[in-house]
């Protein structure tokens, strides 16, 4: 070899060695860095948007402190907001990418929106379907409706104001009505065996009714009437075409027989001044929902206030509740990354049984949770054991979510046209005319402004 080309050939050589050592230590600095990054934990700083009611925020923030004890590097911050003001901003918001990363809702408030172009869904990224099934009463989880078919809340407290009656039971006994005694686990046995009880509870100044047996707002009428046209077999919201229809024999017979119980048992001089109808001795059953017992434990600790589950009315044959929003917890869709983990880390942790069942020192009503119902610390709470027995067994099973499009249809519209008929003498066709204009413009509106993508 030329000794000039040699020369040359062992410089390139040389050249290529220290290329490779370069190499090989940048490559060793990337792979450092890389594995120094994901030995790191993600860090995020998250709001939660929660109703302003100190009891619950206590627990939340009970739930949220054991939460950053087993992620330090997460951090939440509970934010109070009052119901009224939770109501009117939390679309907004949560469309703007102003709310909070977590954000507390009632389900009925989704009914109007297009839920996947706000919220993120949790299956089948967070659970499966099956999963969530598993984890929840199914029919909580039907309370949230979507285009997709996914689950895109997790609900978690509901006051169930359609299945219940509360009933103050000393005072029924001193009417010679032994509630626990008559009631199937605490489960009236029939509509006729409820109306007798409501009836020998009745207290009459010659023909005045001074004592209801049963206090009955008439928001509650508007559970009650489609309840009984569903259990009569009544489809008042078509599914599939999206439209209702409440000219349909089972919700004339349904209706009617509500409204005519209704205007028998109750008065409008009861309902003046009858709130709270046990303490000021207007009714010895009030249905307004199992959240009331704890309600009147604390404003009249000396009644003896238990639930009792509704039966089915009338000639029904099979037994369908509607019920009341639940409170439930989203995550927005404009919470990406790190925010997002941690927001689903603690969707997760906030449905451990342990976590919720503080909500029984405070409040009587039901859990979407199935395994808050075999935890020992809520079982035997102050107010969670009166729903403990029934609840599981006797409500959620038979609970039906109607996927319509109106955010509330139960006392502004239904239960304000049965009120008319059973105190103002409104002609029942013409009331169920009226709430078929009425709803169905209000649903055909929102499908189309969902449609048009709105």
């Amino acid at each position: 070899m030329v000794r000039g080309v040699e020369k040359v050939v062992t410089q390139e050589v040389e050249v290529e060695k220290v290329v490779d050592q370069v190499e090989e230590k940048v490559v060793e600095k990337v792979v450092t860095k890389v594995v120094e990054a994901m030995a790191k934990p993600k860090e995020a700083k998250l709001q939660f948007w929660m109703q302003e009611w100190q009891d619950g925020l206590n627990s939340m923030q009970g739930a949220i402190d054991t939460f950053q004890a087993a992620n330090p590097n997460y951090t939440v911050e509970l934010v109070p907001i009052g119901y009224g003001d939770l109501l009117s901003k939390f679309y907004p918001a949560v469309s703007a990418g102003t709310s909070g990363e977590i954000v507390y809702t009632y389900t009925q408030w989704w009914n109007p929106i297009d839920v996947t172009k706000v919220l993120h869904p949790f299956t089948p990224e967070l659970r499966s379907r099956s999963e969530m099934n598993g984890i929840f009463f199914p029919s909580t989880l039907d309370s949230v409706w979507s285009k997709d078919g996914e689950r895109y809340v997790v609900p978690l407290i509901c006051g169930c104001e359609g299945p219940f009656v509360t009933a103050d039971v000393n005072a029924a006994a001193e009417a010679g009505v032994d509630l626990e005694g008559i009631t199937d686990n605490s489960q009236f046995t029939s509509w006729e065996q409820f109306a007798e009880v409501d009836q020998q509870l009745r207290i009459y100044d010659g023909d005045k009714l001074v004592r209801a047996g049963t206090y009955s707002p008439g928001s509650m009428m508007g559970f009650w009437g489609p309840a009984m046209a569903r259990q009569l077999g009544g489809q008042w919201y078509n599914k599939a075409e999206e439209r209702f229809d409440w000219n349909i024999p089972e919700v004339t017979e349904g209706f009617q027989f509500i409204a005519d119980w209704y205007g028998e048992s109750i008065t409008r001089d009861v309902q003046t001044d009858g709130w709270p109808p046990l303490v000021k001795q207007r009714s010895v059953m009030h249905n307004v929902g199992i959240w009331t017992v704890s309600y009147y434990g604390g404003v009249a600790p000396d009644l003896t206030v238990r639930p009792f589950v509704m039966p089915r009315f009338g000639a029904a044959q099979d037994l369908v509740y509607m019920n009341a929003a639940i409170g439930s917890l989203t995550v927005p869709k404009f919470v990406t990354d790190e925010k997002k983990d941690a927001a689903f880390d603690f969707m997760v942790h906030i449905w451990q049984p342990e976590n919720l069942a503080s909500f029984g020192n405070f409040y009587s009503g039901s859990h979407s949770v199935k395994a808050v119902y075999e935890n020992d610390a809520y079982r035997s709470s102050k107010w969670g054991r009166y729903g403990s027995p029934i609840v599981p067994t006797k409500i959620w099973p038979y609970v039906e979510y109607v996927p319509h499009r109106v955010a509330q249809i139960e006392g502004d519209h239904v239960g304000k046209m049965i009120d008319e008929v059973a105190f103002d003498g409104l002609d029942l066709q013409e009331g169920i005319g009226r709430i078929q204009k009425d709803l169905s413009t209000i649903n055909d509106e929102a499908l189309a402004r969902l449609k048009a993508g709105g």
